[in-house]
């Protein structure tokens, strides 16, 4: 899979993904019981591995390089399920996480063949451990619905750092925690309609990426950032729903405040091959508020018409500018024939000019003038076994 704008923007001869790999096996055991407090227990194994390996050559230059990054994450969740009364129930249950990162780059001389074994654009051996306890609680008192949950994680990250490539200490450990909580509640207003409202907090620790890119991405050239704390948000949300035989309809408002948001910083004055370069920084505050809308109504027992929107705002008040990568307004309308074993959907995709750019991206990418995008997609789909 070829990288279009490195080709298109950056002269390069060819620049490609060969290939992308991502595998996911489990095992998962439940075991059934009579006891409140033990009603239902699930434990689920879990092995991710992803690879990824890029090829690719700048025109006139003497060497074409080959770059391959890969993952393997080892998970176990063990989650309990409790009946503590007729309107009480409750959650609770632990998570463990292992990442294992391997990431390499090799230069090979166009002229001899000659290959050069460099530092690949994350650090190899890097290693992040997440181990969760929570426990969510679920209360029905007549029509109204609560919600209350609590999550502590704690974060083992380790970066080795001991490459000549840096000029850092060796093996950087970090090892944030954090305790989160939510809370939401929904009133029934009558069969069909009910409202709700939801508070919670939130936390992003640094990740790999964050802590020890080092190399090109996009159009700059990233250095580690070994001092970067965690970004935590602070989210409320108010929404309706109407539920009948025919007939479905969601709306909902956000708003979201986001704290020590890790962002990348030009170092001014310093380039690499010609491109700025980058470090990232806990620097910024921002915001996101929007709307989210959804329906769905049964034409006849065959016929289903379907369509979303949502619009999102989000402001960096720190530069007083837009946020980065918040989409415009989009959606789509989506128009089902359903059989007993098949059904056909044909959907209209929408999405409004993009006119809110942070002014790094106005000064990088030259966007295309476009005021809308529109696509029709249509999809088959047999339901036999």
């Amino acid at each position: 899979m070829p990288l279009y704008h490195r080709v298109k923007l950056e002269n390069f001869e060819y620049y490609n993904f060969d290939p992308q790999i991502r595998q996911l096996s489990y095992v998962k055991w439940e075991s059934y019981h009579s006891k409140p407090l033990l009603q239902k227990i699930t434990f689920t194994s879990s092995l991710q591995y992803t690879s990824e390996t890029r090829k690719y050559h700048r025109i006139n230059n003497a060497n074409r390089f080959f770059e391959k990054d890969r993952v393997k994450t080892f998970g176990n969740t063990l989650d309990i399920y409790s009946r503590l009364s007729s309107k009480w129930s409750a959650n609770s249950g632990l998570e463990i996480y292992n990442d294992r990162v391997n990431s390499l780059r090799n230069q090979i001389s166009e002229q001899t063949g000659m290959e050069t074994l460099q530092r690949g654009l994350y650090p190899d051996g890097a290693k992040v451990s997440n181990l969760s306890f929570y426990t969510l609680h679920h209360f029905q008192l007549n029509k109204l619905s609560i919600e209350a949950g609590l999550r502590y994680n704690h974060f083992g990250i380790h970066i080795p750092t001991s490459d000549t490539l840096t000029n850092s200490p060796e093996n950087v450990q970090l090892n944030p925690s954090s305790l989160v909580s939510n809370l939401a509640l929904l009133y029934q207003l009558n069969s069909n309609q009910s409202i709700y409202g939801s508070l919670s907090t939130g936390y992003r620790a640094p990740n790999v990426d964050d802590l020890g890119t080092l190399g090109l991405v996009d159009f700059r050239y990233e250095i580690p950032a070994y001092d970067l704390k965690p970004e935590k948000s602070y989210n409320s949300e108010i929404g309706y729903k109407y539920q009948s035989k025919r007939t479905s309809v969601n709306a909902a408002l956000f708003y979201m405040h986001l704290t020590d948001l890790i962002t990348r910083i030009k170092l001014e004055n310093e380039q690499v091959g010609g491109y700025s370069v980058y470090t990232k920084e806990n620097s910024q505050k921002s915001y996101i508020k929007g709307m989210e809308f959804s329906f769905s109504y049964k034409l006849t027992p065959k016929w289903l018409v379907q369509g979303t929107t949502s619009y999102c705002f989000g402001q960096n008040l720190s530069q007083n500018e837009p946020m980065r990568r918040i989409p415009p307004v989009n959606g789509n309308m989506r128009l089902s024939y359903l059989h007993k074993s098949w059904s056909f959907t044909g959907e209209y995709l929408f999405a409004a000019k993009q006119g809110r750019l942070a002014k790094e991206t106005q000064k990088t990418i030259e966007f295309p003038k476009e005021e809308h995008r529109h696509g029709i997609y249509f999809n088959f789909m047999d339901h036999t076994v």
